[in-house]
């Protein structure tokens, strides 16, 4: 198996209240991806990062809601846009 087919993707959602602890930014509206080599390591970065702070995951981008809802991208990493 290859690495890239060993590799796996979630996103994240958050609530009202979430906030990103490095840029601030309050994360309402908004998703992060965490890329990792399985779904435990993508769900050990989001608590990393986040803690017990953020709403769900999901497998693809489709099931967030994110263009019926409205959701847009911010960085894992900064909390900033993704463009």
């Amino acid at each position: 198996m290859t690495a890239a087919a060993e590799a796996h993707r979630i996103y994240v959602t958050f609530g009202a209240d979430h906030t990103h602890p490095v840029s601030g930014r309050n994360l309402a509206n908004h998703y992060v991806v965490v890329d990792g080599t399985d779904y435990e390591d993508c769900r050990r970065q989001t608590v990393e990062r986040f803690g017990n702070r953020w709403s769900f995951d999901y497998l693809t981008r489709v099931a967030t809601g994110a263009d019926r809802f409205g959701l847009t991208e911010v960085d894992l990493a900064t909390g900033e846009l993704v463009p």
